[in-house]
């Protein structure tokens, strides 16, 4: 399998462009996969640097539902007709942030909700290939209390609980977006699927806008489960720099940032750019 970053917050050279967002472009066993597409088209500028076809994707995953993960649907629309795009039901929902006084909405691209080509999971779906969606995460294991995140029910906003929020299974390697039901409890859902031995994703560690790393002793907690499993991480995005920083402290090897333009062989274990 060969993961590459399409889009990050930062980039591994001057050659692509990062953003506040994620994409990851997935090779294995004939199917190519796009797992979310970042906040708006730039994914499409670093694909042609990055020699990567997407007009032959065969699947676009939505993690969920924040324009930085699928702000990038309708450019994707336009360069490629045939994959099937998997989104949660839930996935084009009202979803805000709220800072201070302001709340701002962050959701997908509502006229975009009803093209041919979307499918709507519910909770599981099983796809080609040794490929397994899974949602409705539960569990409080060392995620954020935190409640900038809301959604819209019933005409008033709620803290959101992300009902929205899938991840993905490929052979041995777990995908996930932002991780916002805890990276934990996620790994652990997702253990009782297939054994992982590798994650890629954000987790939800940093707030970008208040600029604010969450409590250290709750990182910590998250690095020593991982410590004592046989996984290796590739993480940036959501998770922070001061966040990854702490984690690093406690895994060593078994965890790396991730960056705009960087690809990953998983068969012989190399990383290249």
């Amino acid at each position: 399998m060969k993961v590459t970053v399409l889009i990050e917050n930062t980039a591994c050279s001057t050659h692509v462009k990062a953003q506040n967002g994620l994409s990851f472009f997935v090779e294995n066993q004939g199917l190519t996969i796009l797992f979310d597409c970042g906040a708006n088209g730039l994914f499409v500028e670093n694909v042609e640097k990055l020699g990567v076809d997407i007009s032959a994707v065969d699947y676009l995953i939505i993690s969920h539902g924040h324009y930085d993960h699928g702000g990038g649907l309708g450019y994707f629309l336009k360069e490629n007709d045939k994959a099937k795009i998997i989104v949660s039901q839930y996935a084009f929902n009202d979803y805000y942030f709220k800072a201070l006084f302001v709340k701002k909405y962050i959701g997908l691209d509502k006229a975009l909700k009803n093209n041919k080509r979307i499918v709507f999971a519910n909770q599981a779906l099983t796809l080609d290939n040794n490929m397994f969606l899974f949602s409705n995460i539960t569990g409080c294991k060392f995620r954020s209390s935190k409640s900038e995140l809301l959604k819209r029910e019933n005409g008033k906003l709620i803290p959101d609980d992300f009902q929205h929020e899938q991840c993905l299974i490929i052979d041995n390697v777990l995908f996930s977006g932002c991780s916002h039901t805890g990276i934990v409890n996620i790994y652990e859902k997702a253990k009782g699927i297939k054994d992982i031995k590798h994650i890629f994703g954000g987790f939800h560690l940093y707030n970008p806008v208040t600029k604010q790393t969450e409590n250290k002793v709750l990182i910590e907690n998250i690095a020593n489960v991982f410590k004592n499993e046989n996984v290796k991480i590739y993480t940036g995005h959501c998770t922070g720099k001061n966040a990854f920083r702490i984690l690093k402290s406690v895994l060593g090897d078994k965890i790396e940032e991730i960056s705009t333009g960087r690809s990953y062989n998983l068969e012989d274990n190399t990383d290249y750019e």
